[in-house]
């Protein structure tokens, strides 16, 4: 029985970074692989929530989850609707233009007595934006988050896979989260979308905090360099990326990189460490995988051991 449980709730897809081929992608798939392979360190695990359909696609991710150890009962499969499909591509001035397919079987995520068990349990929850394009499955994704008030609730704005924003979807997913982790790019649209005055960032990262009651707010600014918020402390830790990186990360195309701070996150919540421990496993985890192209690379060892190495803080 594991010690802790972490779950991506959300979208799976196939993700082709054109020309390569296809691979297992989506943000709550992402988290889940990273955060299992943390929370493995102390005993726990991740696990995904979404829905496939009964196609090749669907039957891949499924595999590829399994060879990676992770549990996949909680993963639906739908007998109409394909397993979503998404494409990145890159154009010769290094823009990456991003298409997500519409009519997918994450669209319909289903609520039953299995998740609702998952949701008490659970201590880590990852949501995001894009998979609540569907009124389903945001109103799926919204009442596992009701049941899960024990956990902490992560919200990733990951506004670069959404094609239209709606200030209502934003302003409910922060109600429901306890940490909004944002791309520092994201952190002005989002709080003028909530209504906050976005001109000084800091004094966002406040409102932000204040209006929605946050314990926490993860300003991520590329690669390894990590902030951590709460009301009363900020906390930044920043690790360069491997010099060999430069290439990939010229041509965008990363995998993972805001995904593995998100799941570092988590992971350093559900073991109460430090703040300070979770910036630190959280900035390793993203400098980690900058500039890794697909297939999603896993987490290196020595991001895995700082968990494994790292004690709980004064009464955890």
């Amino acid at each position: 029985m594991p010690r802790f449980t972490i779950v991506g709730i959300g979208q799976a897809l196939f993700q082709q970074a054109i020309p390569d081929p296809p691979q297992p992608g989506g943000s709550p798939l992402q988290v889940a692989v990273h955060a299992h392979r943390l929370a493995q360190a102390r005993g726990g695990q991740g696990l995904l929530l979404s829905r496939l359909g009964q196609d090749d696609a669907g039957a891949a991710i499924l595999d590829y989850l399994r060879q990676l150890g992770i549990n996949t009962a909680f993963i639906q499969t739908d007998p109409d609707r394909p397993t979503g499909q998404a494409y990145l591509e890159v154009d010769a001035n290094g823009h990456v233009h991003r298409q997500v397919a519409g009519y997918a079987a994450w669209d319909v995520l289903q609520f039953d007595p299995d998740w609702e068990d998952v949701a008490h349990t659970c201590q880590g929850v990852y949501f995001d934006t894009l998979s609540q394009r569907d009124a389903q499955s945001r109103s799926t994704i919204l009442r596992f988050l009701d049941e899960a008030r024990r956990a902490v609730r992560l919200y990733d704005a990951n506004l670069g896979w959404v094609q239209e924003l709606e200030r209502s979807i934003m302003v409910r997913s922060c109600q429901a989260a306890t940490i909004v982790k944002l791309e520092e790019a994201e952190l002005p649209v989002v709080a003028s979308l909530v209504g906050l005055d976005a001109t000084d960032p800091q004094q966002a990262i406040r409102g932000m905090i204040g209006r929605f009651n946050l314990d926490m707010l993860v300003l991520h600014r590329g690669g390894g360099r990590v902030v951590l918020h709460t009301a009363t402390q900020q906390v930044e830790s920043q690790q360069e990326a491997a010099e060999s990186a430069g290439a990939a990360r010229a041509a965008g195309v990363e995998s993972g990189v805001g995904e593995a701070v998100a799941a570092a996150v988590l992971a350093g919540r559900a073991l109460r460490l430090t703040p300070a421990k979770i910036a630190e496993l959280a900035s390793r985890a993203g400098a980690s995988l900058v500039g890794q192209a697909w297939p999603m690379p896993m987490l290196p060892d020595e991001v895995v051991e700082l968990v494994r190495a790292s004690p709980p803080s004064a009464g955890g």
